[in-house]
C-alpha cells in the first residue's frame, strides 16, 4: 500500500499526470478504506488465526478481502474523459483491464463493489 499511497501523491502533484499498476497477494490480505474502523467491529483474533493480514489503502471504500487474484491501482490527475466518480472511474478501468486480459485468452472478471 505504501507504492500506491507514493503513487497518489505524485499523481496529485501536478496536471495531467496518470499511473497505473497491476499487482497480486502473497497471502490472504485484508484491505482496509483510509476510514474503516479497525480493530473496533473485527474479531481479530480470527483473523489472525486464519492467516489474514491487514493494511490500510490509501484511499476511501469499505474493506476488500483479496486471495488468489490480480488487483490494479490507478492514479490519475488526467482531465475528462477521466472526470468521472473515483467509483466509476475504477468500474471503467477494471473493465478495460478485464477485456484486454480475456483478449489474450485468460479467464477475467470484474468483481462487482
Amino acid at each position: 500500500m505504501r507504492i500506491d499511497e507514493s503513487l497518489l501523491r505524485w499523481a496529485a502533484a501536478g496536471p495531467l499526470r496518470f499511473v497505473a499498476r497491476t499487482y497480486e497477494w502473497a497471502r490472504p490480505t485484508l484491505s482496509l478504506g483510509r476510514a474503516e474502523p479497525f480493530p473496533e467491529g473485527w474479531n481479530t483474533a480470527a483473523i489472525e488465526s486464519a492467516g489474514i493480514d491487514v493494511v490500510r489503502r490509501p484511499t476511501g471504500g469499505d474493506a476488500v478481502f483479496h486471495d488468489e487474484e490480480v488487483t490494479f491501482a490507478v492514479a490519475a490527475s488526467v482531465p475528462a474523459p477521466w472526470a468521472e466518480r473515483p467509483r466509476d472511474f475504477a468500474r471503467l478501468v477494471a473493465e478495460a483491464l478485464a477485456d484486454a486480459l480475456r483478449d489474450l485468452g485468460l479467464d477475467a472478471s470484474v468483481v462487482p463493489p
